[in-house]
């Protein structure tokens, strides 16, 4: 079902990302756009209309549980994908949120780009699986992030980028001295910042011990997309599982998210319970893997 080889899974193990094509289908893609369009009030049809979005920084939306975002969270190829790079089926799915970058041109305060940065202390995950022969480059976690493409995105429609030079020599990075600032927000001025784009319904993986951002979106439609991580579900975290079950339950942010205190962030979320399957339930703690 995932479509993956043995050979795509070292080549991500050691290259610290993978990005495979038409994993969610279009129509999917398309209710998710809808929805998003929707929630910053635009009109998917009206460029212009796209100003009146206030982005933040690189257009995330404080958008978690529209049921259009859940059916791409519980789909069985994306958790295929997820299971095959970990090497178990057993996972939790984040409840993460979706972007929506405007053209340059039409950002009120002229942002382009966010600066190359990680979505946490990459000292926390360098060498914390070494030995594990399952693992990443030189032993490192195998903690990942996604995100699927939900329209067409080439380089220039503010594409994710990654800095893999520094991913490979992170530990000799690491072994210097650094400020919180620099553990956060490297200087990448030295290493070549590499555009990942893809085609509507691709699903990029990374390690998150890969530096990335968001490249400026210089054309005339939104960049949209839809960030979605999955992680191996512990026997031993029950306030983790219980968190998962009740954001999902009461359509509450998650805790991380109500700290970034992203305009427009609704606690708790309008609209219907969310409807799941029976892999959904199992993705999201309400079910027991076994």
């Amino acid at each position: 079902m995932h479509g993956l080889t043995a050979a795509d899974r070292a080549r991500f193990l050691d290259d610290g990302f993978i990005v495979v094509s038409d994993v969610v289908p279009a129509a999917l893609c398309a209710r998710v756009v809808a929805a998003t369009c929707e929630f910053v009030g635009v009109d998917e049809g009206d460029v212009e209309s796209f100003a009146r979005y206030r982005a933040q920084g690189h257009g995330i939306v404080p958008l978690h549980h529209h049921q259009a975002l859940w059916d791409v969270r519980q789909l069985p190829r994306l958790h295929a994908i997820f299971a095959f790079l970990y090497g178990t089926e057993r996972l939790w799915v984040s409840h993460d949120r979706v972007s929506f970058k405007i053209p340059a041109r039409l950002h009120p305060d002229g942002f382009r780009m966010d600066a190359v940065h990680w979505d946490g202390d990459p000292r926390a995950l360098a060498g914390s699986d070494r030995g594990n022969p399952g693992a990443a480059r030189g032993g490192r976690s195998l903690a990942m992030q996604g995100l699927v493409y939900l329209t067409d995105t080439p380089a220039e429609k503010g594409a994710f980028a990654m800095v893999p030079g520094l991913y490979r020599t992170l530990e000799d990075w690491l072994s210097v001295p650094r400020t919180d600032m620099e553990l956060r927000r490297p200087d990448v001025s030295d290493y070549e910042l590499v555009p990942v784009p893809g085609r509507q319904g691709s699903l990029v993986v990374w390690n998150r011990l890969m530096p990335h951002t968001s490249l400026a979106n210089e054309t005339d439609q939104p960049r949209l997309v839809q960030y979605v991580t999955m992680t191996p579900a512990r026997s031993d975290a029950a306030v983790e599982r219980e968190a998962l079950v009740r954001g999902c339950v009461e359509k509450r942010p998650p805790a991380w998210a109500l700290r970034q205190r992203v305009s427009g962030q609704l606690d708790p979320e309008p609209g219907p319970p969310v409807e799941l399957t029976a892999l959904g339930r199992k993705l999201t703690g309400l079910e027991d893997w076994d």
